[in-house]
């Protein structure tokens, strides 16, 4: 059985690669990284602190540090590895709530669970628009960033609203 890593060197390897992906966006020009792979290893360093802080296992931990041992030798299979390990997430993620979704339209406390997962999900995007603003103000691929944040942040709160919204059977 794999033994877990302490929660504080979860967080502490968050914030390392979180960093290593703004010195890559700042010194972009000259690493010459291309733009997925660099947010890729931010969401990369997001997803570790996220996961430091709620202490929540994920399964794709080993393919995520193979493709960061693999950058070196081969950044073209490692954005590939990182990509799909990515869209497996997203997808899983993506089912669960819509999933979540189904069922909130009868049940109030799928409904408060879908709601504190929807709110959760709008405060670590907050934070990341928060730091992408302080800390990579003259970046110029900074606005496409920024929109993107906020395409997925109104279509949380188009939800969010759609939630409050609807009358749940067991409500009544």
């Amino acid at each position: 059985m794999r033994r877990r890593a302490p929660r504080s060197l979860i967080i502490a390897v968050g914030t390392v690669i979180f960093l290593f992906g703004v010195a890559l966006i700042i010194g972009r020009t000259v690493v010459e990284a291309p733009l997925p792979f660099v947010i890729g290893v931010l969401m990369i360093g997001l997803f570790y602190l996220y996961r430091g802080i709620r202490w929540r296992a994920l399964p794709d931990d080993d393919l995520i540090d193979q493709a960061i041992s693999l950058h070196d030798e081969d950044p073209a299979a490692a954005e590939q590895l990182l990509d799909s390990v990515f869209t497996r997430r997203g997808e899983a993620e993506t089912r669960e709530l819509e999933e979540l979704r189904e069922r909130s339209r009868t049940d109030a406390a799928s409904a408060e669970m879908l709601r504190t997962k929807l709110l959760d999900k709008l405060r670590v995007r907050d934070k990341a628009r928060r730091f992408f603003e302080k800390h990579m103000a003259n970046e110029p691929h900074l606005q496409d960033v920024l929109r993107s944040i906020e395409d997925g942040n109104t279509e949380l709160r188009t939800i969010l609203m759609e939630l409050e919204e609807t009358p749940r059977l067991s409500e009544q």
